[in-house]
């Protein structure tokens, strides 16, 4: 399992620093990094480190909820137009629609709840920055698709509207809002 997790972190990392606005062509995410560490400290400062905050110095941000890990609570409805009514996660939905139907209808999802126009318009409402929860299931290599069910495809989507907040100059947080040895099918029961 830690070799998993290992794996899903080198994986984000070597992919953060696409999704990153960048302000030179040498910036990656381990750069990014570094420059979290120097921050307020002058004794570490380094010319070839930028700042990663934006000129204002202030993260103005929104979370993109439910879109890659579903949370019934605040997605009520389209949960239930998904056909996972009554149902509390993913893994349930999945379970009972069928893993080619349920993969059908989350992609329908993910084309549809956040739309490049969105992206455009958060920028334009002066955001600068977007999270975006994400779930282990988002590797499809490391569900076990004996035990696990979850919907496919999602990894091409969080790229795509990565991309979208990148051309934007978002910056972008992603939240592992569910690991592989937390995850609670029964997360939304106590808001219901």
């Amino acid at each position: 399992m830690v070799s998993h997790l290992v794996s899903l972190l080198l994986v984000f990392t070597t992919l953060a620093s696409a999704w990153l606005p960048l302000e030179n062509e040498d910036r990656d995410v381990f750069t990014f990094n570094a420059s979290l560490v120097r921050r307020g400290d002058d004794s570490h400062s380094s010319d070839s480190t930028a700042e990663w905050l934006p000129p204002s110095g202030k993260i103005r941000g929104v979370n993109v909820g439910s879109l890659f890990v579903i949370e019934p609570w605040m997605a009520r409805t389209t949960f239930n137009n998904m056909g996972c009514r009554g149902l509390k996660s993913e893994f349930d939905c999945v379970s009972k629609l069928g893993q080619s139907q349920a993969d059908t209808v989350f992609q329908h999802h993910w084309d549809t709840w956040i739309t490049q126009d969105d992206i455009r318009t958060m920028a334009e409402y002066g955001l600068n920055t977007i999270r975006i929860s994400v779930g282990y299931w988002i590797l499809e290599d490391i569900v076990d698709r004996d035990y696990e069910y979850f919907p496919r495809g999602g990894l091409q989507y969080l790229d795509r509207i990565m991309g979208w907040a990148s051309d934007q100059g978002l910056y972008i947080i992603l939240a592992l809002h569910a690991d592989v040895s937390i995850y609670n099918r029964i997360q939304s029961e106590v808001l219901d």
